[in-house]
């Protein structure tokens, strides 16, 4: 699961704040809205999301473990979220699911969800929890969100044995432009399992954390993309070289280990 502070949030608000009558949209009610929202299992962002839109107007929105608050209204073809004076995602609806995005190609996508799934496992402290200063500095920070750009390689397998089938599929850069590695991932188990990264991986012989937590269920096949902050390596893509660490699959339920495998690629 990739991790975003509250101003990552509110760079990939900012993003959508001009979108408005996209081609496939509908009439929009607030009573079709109201309720909880996942994000689609089907989506590559390689974090989760959930948002909630209560019939009070009021929204939240869980993006990775941070966590904020604002107003949503609706009105024809159009709706909107405010988080703040200065911030504000337009939303469509396209079929049964509900988008904030732009047309070129920068969206979230959701599911409708419920209450249980939506607040089950969230990791999010609430930016309530912040001190003035911290508050402060969220408040001055900005992140460039850009299209991710994966390129398919030649699959290569990681893990196949009767827990977990794991293959590196792609190389790119996410949303945030970080580098790092597009992943399938198939649950051969029973049970629901949780593909980490070990902290610190070797990347150029330099260690670097790897972002990687993803949650399959039993016999399902999901796509994650594991990720190296840019900062940490200095560049982008082009310092993907000599990539080493490990992998623990771990019982969702129990967290008791299920097996380690070990990443390596050139």
């Amino acid at each position: 699961m990739k991790k975003f502070s509250a101003a990552v949030i509110l760079a990939c608000c900012a993003l959508v704040f001009a979108l408005a009558g996209c081609s496939g949209a509908k009439s929009t009610s607030a009573d079709s809205l109201k309720g909880f929202w996942e994000i689609d299992p089907a989506s590559t962002t390689g974090f989760e999301a959930a948002l909630n839109l209560d019939e009070d107007n009021f929204a939240e929105l869980i993006l990775a473990d941070a966590y904020l608050e604002g107003e949503w209204s609706a009105d024809g073809s159009k709706a909107s979220v405010k988080f703040d004076d200065e911030h504000s995602a337009n939303i469509y609806v396209s079929g049964d699911k509900l988008i904030l995005g732009d047309d070129n190609g920068s969206k979230l996508v959701f599911i409708k969800s419920d209450a249980d799934k939506y607040y089950e496992g969230s990791e999010a402290d609430g930016v309530e929890n912040l001190t003035s200063s911290e508050a402060a500095a969220l408040s001055e920070s900005s992140v460039q969100v850009v299209d991710e750009v994966i390129n398919d390689i030649k699959p290569v397998t990681v893990a196949d044995d009767k827990v977990v089938k794991i293959e590196v599929t792609g190389k790119g850069t996410d949303f945030t432009a970080d580098p790092g590695y597009r992943l399938s991932i198939t649950n051969k188990t029973d049970k629901t399992i949780d593909l980490t990264a070990n902290d610190m991986f070797k990347v150029g012989g330099k260690d670097v954390e790897a972002g990687l937590g993803e949650i399959v269920e039993p016999g399902e096949t999901v796509e994650a993309f594991m990720y190296f902050a840019a900062d940490d390596l200095g560049g982008g893509i082009d310092k993907l070289t000599g990539v080493e660490g490990t992998m623990v699959v771990s019982d969702d339920e129990s967290s008791d280990e299920l097996g380690t495998y070990s990443f390596k690629m050139d």
